[in-house]
């Protein structure tokens, strides 16, 4: 297999054979190139790995001594890097018969990197993940996999719905899955999709917050899944539409919120747990620009400056566009844990090699193409930048509800 092939389908990801030119400048006009070459380092080696079926032995690292994560790792790795691909690649480009084919494999128990279901609890996230990916672009599903592949997710989907799921976030990854399973099948657990929607109903807390569960946690799972999520079960039709315009008033404000967090040299407050998904934090806020839904108080330009920013900084990005070795091990490419710097003690026990690649989520508005507003325009200021130079500012009133 030639490894420049593997990944060479998929436009917005073409600079990865030439990272060494890809410009410093956070305003560039450059600036999609630039993403997609900083997104192509974080991916090529998983996807070559995965190809030349020694994905589970790469990702297992020294660096996670507190709880075996192996048997999670191939579903969790691929899940995560395919949810920001089906987004990225909107006419399937990148599913290449190299791609296919390990797909394939990993449906099929046995292989050194077959995906598990239903085998302790995180496969329930993960399979929810990827259900999320092909439920945001279904046309890779319907036109890109064949029949034994799909029929293989759908069975997948099925066996990881008797992982029963924590009374939080984790109702959303079931109803996930259902809603792919309805979408593609026929209903299996059709409660768990209503179940998810009143309860988050029932712990929206104000001013564009959901509380992770019974109690509120400040941290960025409002982003990670909570907003993104309900509004993707919305678009299939999973919520009533009055239900819904609350929700998407909800995520806006949201949206504005995360957006002031990111300070003018891409820092932000290291809020809660899970911090070592890096920009990927910001999912909700790369996602409301994918989904062209951002409220009017923020322009296209100035959210692409604040993602811009995140990643930087979190990446330790060098002036040559090179993923720092604070982010990523230099000899093998893969991905360390820490958010500003190289740190193994802040991963939960959940946290693994795999894990990290939720950081990809941030790189989804890749999927507006080069010719976007979002990509297209002059540069934009950060509402933090335009702070720290004096300006007016718009007036930010919090939601009513």
């Amino acid at each position: 297999m030639e490894r420049r092939q593997f990944i060479a389908g998929i436009p917005a990801l073409a600079a990865i054979n030439s990272i060494q030119s890809v410009p410093q400048q956070i305003d560039s006009k450059n600036d999609f190139d630039r993403f997609s070459g900083y997104l192509n380092q974080i991916q090529k080696p998983v996807f070559e790995a995965w190809a030349e079926r020694r994905l589970v032995a790469s990702l297992d690292r020294a660096e996670f001594p507190r709880k075996p994560r192996n048997q999670f790792a191939a579903l969790e790795a691929i899940a995560r890097n395919f949810y920001s691909i089906c987004q990225v690649d909107r006419k399937g480009l990148f599913l290449q018969p190299e791609i296919i084919s390990a797909l394939e494999s990993s449906i099929m128990p046995g292989h050194a990197d077959s995906f598990n279901w239903d085998k302790g609890e995180q496969p329930l996230v993960d399979a929810a993940i990827l259900a999320a990916g092909f439920l945001q672009n279904p046309f890779l599903f319907e036109n890109k996999l064949n029949a034994n592949i799909q029929a293989g997710l759908i069975e997948g989907w099925r066996k990881c719905l008797s992982i029963k799921p924590f009374e939080n976030n984790w109702l959303l990854f079931a109803a996930m899955v259902e809603a792919a399973i309805q979408k593609w099948d026929k209903p299996f657990k059709p409660e768990c999709i209503p179940h998810a929607i009143q309860k988050f109903e029932d712990w929206y807390k104000g001013d564009g917050f959901y509380s992770d569960g019974p109690r509120f946690h400040m941290d960025f799972y409002n982003s990670i899944i909570i907003h993104p999520f309900l509004i993707v079960l919305g678009k299939l039709g999973h919520v009533d539409p009055q239900l819904m315009q609350k929700h998407l008033d909800r995520s806006k404000r949201h949206a504005i919120v995360l957006e002031r967090m990111i300070g003018p040299d891409g820092g932000f407050p290291p809020l809660g747990r899970s911090l070592c998904y890096r920009a990927g934090l910001f999912h909700h806020l790369a996602f409301m620009a994918l989904e062209e839904k951002l409220p009017a108080l923020l322009s296209p330009n100035s959210v692409k400056k604040a993602l811009s920013l995140s990643i930087e900084k979190t990446l330790a990005i060098s002036a040559k566009g090179k993923l720092g070795e604070n982010a990523v091990d230099q000899s093998t490419g893969l991905l360390r844990p820490g958010l500003f710097n190289f740190d193994p003690q802040l991963a939960e026990i959940y946290i693994s090699t795999a894990s990290l690649y939720l950081c990809t989520w941030a790189f989804i508005p890749l999927g507006l193409g080069k010719d976007h507003e979002f990509w297209a325009n002059e540069k934009g200021q950060t509402t933090a930048e335009k702070l720290k130079s004096s300006q007016v500012l718009e007036i930010d009133q919090a939601l009513k509800d």
